[in-house]
């Protein structure tokens, strides 16, 4: 009983604290090269996750994006349409791709803007954990695997290691990143 009323006393403090929040601004870290057009791509959430569930998804230790994750046919599909909507048509055949010491494909050859879809991911731009929708083609784009800026590759698997810390070292970990990515993109807290 007891561990209910403080659990109750937290929830309450943490609905009032988000009630007198301002709206958070939305923040890029890095130069903008590593993200996609904010208009093709402005982000979109997962209508199927919402507060009265948010504990049995994206908060529950047990789900996985997996779950949702859409299969590589469907996101194969959309990066091929969105590469020329981006404008991403350097002819760049998968030949040029090879590396002759390994055989194999190597994305440091990609040139900016290949049509050579092996040089992209596509991406969530509001992660699947954080309550990203991950079919929506407002929240997914063709993220290139070789972007570079000042010399240095900040690609797709360099940003990809941006969010996890920022969202696992969070007191409040998930639920927090996922409340203040809801609120950003006007889904109702409650």
């Amino acid at each position: 009983m007891r561990t209910r009323i403080i659990l109750a006393i937290f929830a309450a403090s943490i609905g009032m604290l988000l009630a007198h929040v301002p709206p958070v601004q939305l923040h890029r870290i890095g130069p903008a090269e590593i993200y996609p057009d904010p208009v093709r791509t402005p982000g979109a959430v997962n209508s199927e996750v919402t507060q009265e569930n948010i504990q049995d998804n994206i908060c529950n230790r047990h789900w996985s994006t997996k779950l949702i994750r859409p299969p590589a046919g469907y996101t194969g599909k959309g990066k091929r349409k969105q590469l020329r909507e981006y404008g991403d048509t350097v002819h760049q055949a998968r030949a040029q791709l090879i590396n002759p010491s390994t055989g194999k494909a190597d994305t440091a050859r990609c040139v900016a803007h290949s049509d050579n879809m092996a040089c992209y991911e596509e991406d969530h731009l509001i992660p699947l954990e954080d309550g990203g929708d991950p079919t929506d083609p407002r929240n997914l784009w063709p993220e290139p695997y070789n972007t570079i800026v000042g010399g240095v590759i900040m690609g797709a698997r360099q940003k990809d290691v941006v969010p996890r810390p920022i969202t696992n070292t969070h007191p409040l970990g998930s639920m927090w990143a996922a409340t203040l990515k809801f609120r950003d993109f006007g889904v109702p807290l409650g």
